[in-house]
């Protein structure tokens, strides 16, 4: 099984790169952190462009306090579709939950 992680510093410019290193590399689950994503209909559309064939991903967006407009945060987890939906329990007991 092929694993990676990736410090993405914002995913927004790089949807093209990170689809050609997981095709070209076949990884098996990616994980990314700095996603910067929110949930606006923009980041959703990002989200779609890097879900491919074959992939589920999963995004949790860093949670925005009312008082800041402070960017980063966000991780996300893709892996193939064929890999149990273990990956899903585990996120959301761990950090979609989390206080």
């Amino acid at each position: 099984m092929k694993i990676c992680l990736v410090n993405a510093q914002s995913v927004r410019n790089k949807v093209s790169s990170l689809c050609d290193f997981i095709s070209d590399d076949d990884f098996d689950i990616l994980t990314m952190t700095e996603t910067w994503l929110r949930d606006t209909p923009e980041d959703i559309q990002i989200t779609c462009a890097l879900t491919m064939p074959g992939y589920t991903f999963t995004h949790v967006p860093r949670r925005q306090h009312t008082n800041t407009t402070a960017r980063g945060g966000g991780v996300a987890i893709m892996h193939k579709s064929n890999i149990k939906n273990d990956i899903e329990v585990f996120m959301e007991s761990k950090i979609i939950r989390k206080p």
